[in-house]
Formats: structure tokens, sequence, C-alpha cells
């Protein structure tokens, strides 16, 4: 008997049914790949942020704008490159610990500016970074052009006149500043004898000679002060402070005025406009008191004693502390002579008496 015909089928390879699928399983697998990295890559980027937003605010006719730069991703970052414009910005720091944590920046605008921008890269642990660009628009109303009513003596600018030669001096604020109530500066003048009319080393040692402390307030908006100046060699000088600041006397390890003088180039000197405050003359040496420290070099010859009355009480007194010699001892002597030869005259004659009363 004749055997059956197998079916074609039954002969086919195995595993012929998995091969012919496997392109359609790729492509599948390449599709979903596809959508994956489409959905993914802006969820990725949105996520690695860190936007920057500011506030402003009035800060002595400047406009204050405050940044915060924030993280919106969990991983710490650092930022840097950062910069501003119309001026720099300031930051509180440089690391955003994670998701939610800020650094804080400033910058002092002129009001005249119409825009702030802050410019910053901030990088995070994973490498993924980001440079931004954040821009604040300024209104003309942030600052008002409005002065202030009034001004603290600390922040206030003066002018002044100095006359070392006559010992005058004016201080004043300048034209437009008042001060605020319960706010002043004290300023001083001083006039000093002195060794020489030279550089101030040459001068020592010097000695207080008069001094005048003037207060300037809202209420004396000027003051005028004069000091008596000697007719000798001396320095006077104008300061700020008040009695306390004034210094008795100059010698060669004692500290000068320095800066405190109206109108030296550093402050709070350089506050007040005007002459500096600080003036060397004279002609003649000054007469130096006894109880003065300076060497005998630097002394005056003290003038010639004068002879006290022989009358004064004084010149008695001293008169019997002297020790007795020659004519007034011979006196002295003779006296006693004289005395003891009449007290023997008295003796004897006393005798005589009693005698005669016992014959009788």
């Amino acid at each position: 008997m004749a055997n059956p015909i197998t079916p074609v089928a039954e002969y086919a390879l195995p595993g012929t049914d998995l091969v012919r699928r496997i392109p359609a399983l790729l492509a599948a697998l390449a599709v979903g790949l596809f959508g994956a990295l489409t959905f993914a890559a802006p969820a990725a980027a949105a996520t690695h942020d860190a936007p920057a937003t500011a506030t402003l605010s009035c800060e002595n006719g400047k406009v204050a704008v405050r940044w915060t730069i924030r993280n919106g991703w969990p991983d710490v970052a650092d930022v840097s490159d950062v910069s501003g414009k119309p001026v720099d910005v300031a930051l509180s720091g440089t690391e955003l610990e994670g998701k939610g944590d800020k650094v804080l920046g400033k910058q002092l605008v002129p009001r005249t500016a119409d825009t702030a921008e802050l410019n910053y890269t901030v990088r995070w642990a994973d490498r993924a970074s980001t440079t931004r660009t954040a821009t604040k628009t300024i209104p003309d109303d942030v600052c008002s052009t409005t002065p202030p009513t009034c001004i603290e003596a600390a922040d206030a600018s003066y002018r002044h006149s100095f006359d070392g030669t006559k010992g005058t001096a004016t201080v004043a604020l300048l034209a437009g500043q008042k001060l605020c109530k319960g706010s002043s500066q004290d300023f001083s003048l001083a006039s000093y004898t002195a060794s020489s009319a030279g550089g101030y080393a040459s001068t020592l040692p010097q000695q207080l000679f008069r001094q005048q402390t003037r207060t300037l307030s809202a209420k004396h908006p000027s003051v005028t002060l004069r000091v008596a100046v000697p007719d000798c060699y001396t320095q006077v000088v104008l300061i700020w402070g008040d009695r306390d600041e004034v210094l008795t006397d100059f010698r060669k390890d004692t500290p000068g005025y320095g800066a405190k003088v109206l109108g030296h180039t550093g402050a709070p000197g350089n506050r007040s406009i005007g002459p500096v405050g600080s003036f060397h003359g004279g002609q003649t040496a000054c007469v130096v008191s006894v109880t003065d420290s300076a060497s005998p070099s630097d002394s005056p010859a003290p003038a010639p004693a004068r002879s006290a009355p022989a009358s004064s009480p004084a010149a008695a007194a001293s008169a019997s502390s002297l020790p007795v010699t020659g004519g007034s001892l011979a006196a002295i002597i003779v006296a006693v002579v004289v005395l003891a030869g009449g007290g023997l005259v008295l003796f004897a004659a006393a005798r005589r008496r009693r005698i005669a009363a016992t014959d009788r």
C-alpha cells in the first residue's frame, strides 16, 4: 500500500513563526523607546532648573533689587558666573542644598535705571547645568525724587572757616541740609603755647592755653568759636568732638589730633569743606611755669628774686633762725656783765642795811 502524502506544513522548520515576528517586535520597541524619549526629555529639562525672582525697594535714594535664586531639582547645586547690570550683584552664598533651597542677592541700582539684570550659572551634582538671565523692570515710582526733610548728623556734610592768628572759626551745615530733631554734632577750638613756630615735632612740648566747644543742631545749624591766642609761639586747632576730645598738652609720645582736624584728607575731617583747621605761629618764646617739666635748656632764665622788707614778719622769722655771730655776741656779753655788776651792788647795799639795824 502506498504511503500517504505528508503535508508541507508538517515539514516546516522549527521556530519559523518566531522569526517572522522579530521585525514586528523590533519596530514596536523602537516606537515605544522613541515615545518615551520624546516625552521624558522635556520633563528632565524642566526639573533641572533654578529660576530667579526679584523684589524692589528704595534705599538712600537708590533702587534696591533683591534677587532670589531657587533650586528646582533635588540634587545639590553650585551657583557661579554671577554678574549683573547696571551694577554687580552681591550673593549671600553659592550653594543650593536641594530642591526649594535658595540664595539671595542684592543690587543697589540708580533710580534712573529702567531695568536690572542678573546672569548666573547653576551646576548640579549629576553634572547637569543651566545658564540663566533674569531681568526686572524698574518703575519710575519706586524711589521718590523728594529729598528727605532732615538728616542725621552722622550723615551730614559741613563747611567751615578758620583763622588761627585770631583764634576764630565757624562751622555750618552745607546748603540744603537740615539736622533731624535730637541729632547734633560738637566742634571744639583750642589754642596752645608751644616751644617754637616750626613744624609739629619742633613745637613740643605744648600746653593747652584756651578752649571752646559749640554744638551744631537743628536749632543751631551754624556755630562760631573764639579762643584767646597767646602772644608767643602757639598752635591753634579746630577739631571734631566735645571738650573731652581736647588734649591738655602735647609731648613727644602724645598722639596728635590726626584726621579729627577739620579739612583733613581723612575721615571725619574730610566731611567738612574748608581750610585745614591747624595753625602754627608766634615770634617769641613763651614764659614757662616752674612746675613745667620741660628741660632747663628749653626754659627761660628765672627772674631775679626781690628782697623782702626788713619789717615784714617773714624777714623777722628768717632773722631769728640765723646763727648769732660777731658783734651780736659781744653785745650780749657786755649786757651780762652789766647785769651781774648791778646785782652785786644791790646785794651789798642790802647787807649793810641789815647790819645797821642789828647794831641798834
